[in-house]
């Protein structure tokens, strides 16, 4: 009964139509993160987090030998939020600034990714690499789904506390909102977003879909939930 009241499912879609679908989430995660990237002026951290991802997606493929999707994206996200947190004890423990700290990690980490996948071929890193749509299994698709559900439903219940942190981390201080929790869950929720966004578009690209999409909205708009509706739509 259930399958002739739902006769399409994640593993009876075509090739072009889990692409499109891929696609979609892509362009509506990447979007209303991205609008709160461009608004806090951050827009190097999706670049250094697609780049810092890469080493952890090399090991998904090196420690899986049945080329296990969750493990491979499990490495990835590992890799990115150890990115994030170098920059951040790079900022507080030196005197170098955000930019050098990004730039730092953003060459280094997808420098460590490329030794190592030259000393040990893995194939299927390069659909990381540069992305390719039409290689995109249920599985991917189903977990691309799952991340981008969670990133809309996280950022509609924390809209507030994002929007005063994003235009005023001193007054969200004042206000008492746990600034270091939310940082943690905004930069978990991007990492989540580039990682499994990299099958689709790759680590070249991942930053552009963040940004540019956002970038435009910021333009054309001077509210932020217009500006994210926007941005999605772009994407």
């Amino acid at each position: 009964m259930m399958l002739e009241l739902f006769p399409v499912t994640v593993s009876t879609l075509t090739v072009l139509q889990s692409a499109i679908l891929a696609a979609l989430f892509v362009g509506v995660s990447c979007g209303v993160l991205g609008s709160y990237v461009v608004v806090r002026r951050v827009a190097l951290v999706g670049d250094a987090l697609s780049h810092a991802v890469f080493p952890g997606v090399v090991a998904g493929f090196m420690w899986s030998e049945d080329r296990n999707v969750l493990v491979i994206f499990g490495c990835a996200m590992v890799a990115g939020l150890l990115g994030v947190m170098l920059v951040r004890a790079i900022e507080k423990s030196t005197r170098l600034k955000s930019d050098a700290a990004l730039g730092i990690v953003l060459a280094s980490f997808f420098g460590i990714g490329i030794l190592w996948n030259s000393t040990d071929q893995q194939s299927g890193v390069k659909d990381f690499l540069f992305g390719d749509l039409a290689v995109i299994s249920s599985i991917d698709l189903t977990l691309m789904g799952s991340v981008t559900a969670v990133v809309v439903l996280s950022v509609l219940a924390l809209i507030r506390p994002f929007q005063v942190l994003s235009f005023d981390e001193g007054f969200a201080i004042g206000l008492g909102y746990p600034v270091k929790i939310l940082n943690f869950v905004f930069f978990g929720l991007l990492t989540f977003t580039v990682v499994v966004a990299l099958q689709a578009v790759g680590v070249v690209l991942v930053s552009a879909m963040l940004i540019t999409p956002a970038a435009t909205a910021y333009l054309l708009s001077d509210r932020m939930h217009r500006m994210m509706l926007y941005a999605v739509g772009f994407g």
